[in-house]
């Protein structure tokens, strides 16, 4: 039998069983970020320390791997997983990575909308988003939406490294034994 890799850096003989604290974080870190985030990086970017371009127009493929981020924190931050609540915890997880979009606050729910079932919802279901869905690096905001002309505009590269930063965040303060440490590791328990 070969080896079990059970992230992009870690294989499973590394690992106690049941993985310790510190081992826990260390998966999930490696596994979000190896997994997940640097690879949409690269898609968009590429890694220059290398000679290698980003994918041309992967800006859409990218968003596909970074939309699961959301609704993936806000289950590890409630410690349990979104069974039939995938909307809530998308929209609640972005909230957490983006406070400023408050679902209680009308013109902030529209956007949660759009951004659930246009874009996270077209990309998942329909491999295309949906109408009123625009992205491009010129934009100076990782996501924005224009009411005038009822357009969210996303920037994939602003956004990719957003969420990068807010999952580093978010295992530091795991580390450091922060108030989601109790969820977190009630969350990893059920992976």
């Amino acid at each position: 039998m070969g080896v079990t890799w059970i992230t992009y850096k870690t294989r499973s003989t590394q690992i106690a069983d049941p993985p310790t604290t510190e081992q826990a974080i260390q998966i999930f870190e490696e596994r979000v970020l190896g997994w997940q985030l640097y690879p949409a990086r690269h898609m968009l970017v590429g890694d220059s320390s290398q000679g290698i371009s980003g994918i041309p127009h992967s800006g859409f493929a990218s968003l596909s791997v970074m939309l699961s981020y959301f609704e993936m924190i806000h289950e590890y931050k409630m410690g349990k997983r979104s069974d039939g609540k995938s909307k809530a915890f998308f929209k609640a997880g972005v909230h957490d990575v983006f406070p400023s979009i408050d679902p209680s606050n009308p013109g902030s729910a529209l956007v949660l909308d759009q951004l659930y079932s246009h874009l996270r919802c077209g990309l998942y279901h329909s491999a295309a988003a949906r109408r009123g869905v625009l992205i491009s690096d010129d934009e100076t905001y990782p996501l924005a939406y224009d009411f005038d002309h009822s357009t969210l505009h996303i920037n994939p590269h602003m956004l990719v490294d957003i969420l990068i930063n807010h999952c580093k965040e978010y295992v530091a303060g795991l580390r450091v034994g922060g108030p989601d440490l109790g969820n977190f590791l009630n969350r990893s328990k059920l992976s």
